[in-house]
């Protein structure tokens, strides 16, 4: 990438170099379409629609694997866009937020279909930095939703997509599921404030509009998974 420096031989020779080659295609196919069909089998095994719950297994996998190698060789990192690195973690990170998804909640394929929206956008769109590369994003997302899923981006995501484990205070377990009710979220993050404020002398004056409450999402999605941050 640009304003990188290439190392001297003479720097070079103090240090020892390992390399691999990237994992290929097929093998990312097989590992995370078993963790999928796995979780799917557990979830969704007396749903009567699970066969279209099964199928989704090798959707969301392709449709995976193509946005992580297009983002990879299209978002290359620059000197103002240095943090444009991404990995296999990357990958795993969206899978991980996708069975982290309150299956009670996800009654139709569809909403799973949603869920992996969500998470492709927590773990590369929020990474990017402008307006362009925002708009590439959702147009390859779109395409795949439309190519792989055989559906409309706009009817699955009408307005705001937020997801988090928040909806509920001192619900236990903290289930993760889709935001439906935006005004109940207001209110619900007004409390979350009201109770910080009444156990600390430093108190936070804060509005709590969504844009804010959107930021909040993203934190606490960061932050749900071991070793999330």
């Amino acid at each position: 990438g640009g304003g990188r420096v290439a190392l001297t031989n003479r720097v070079m020779r103090h240090y020892n170099f390992l390399a691999f080659t990237e994992m290929a295609t097929r093998s990312l196919h097989m590992i995370f379409s078993t963790i999928m069909s796995t979780w799917i089998q557990a979830s969704f095994g007396q749903h009567p629609k699970i066969a279209e719950y099964n199928a989704l297994t090798d959707k969301v996998v392709s449709a995976t694997a193509h946005v992580y190698k297009t983002v990879l060789k299209e978002l290359l990192p620059t000197p103002a866009k240095s943090h444009y690195t991404f990995n296999l973690r990357d990958l795993a990170k969206t899978f991980q937020g996708v069975l982290m998804g309150d299956t009670k909640r996800l009654t139709e394929p569809e909403d799973v279909v949603r869920l992996w929206i969500h998470e492709c956008n927590r773990v590369f769109a929020d990474r990017l930095i402008n307006k362009d590369d925002h708009a590439w994003f959702l147009e390859l997302i779109t395409s795949q939703v439309s190519t792989r899923f055989s559906l409309e981006y706009a009817d699955l995501v009408p307005g705001r997509l937020m997801f988090g484990d928040y909806i509920v205070p001192g619900a236990e377990p903290r289930l993760y599921q889709q935001v439906e009710d935006f005004d109940k979220l207001v209110k619900t993050m007004e409390e979350y404030l009201d109770d910080y404020n009444a156990s600390t002398t430093k108190k936070m004056s804060l509005v709590m509009f969504l844009d804010a409450i959107e930021h909040v999402s993203r934190i606490c999605r960061i932050i749900r998974p071991p070793l999330g941050n």
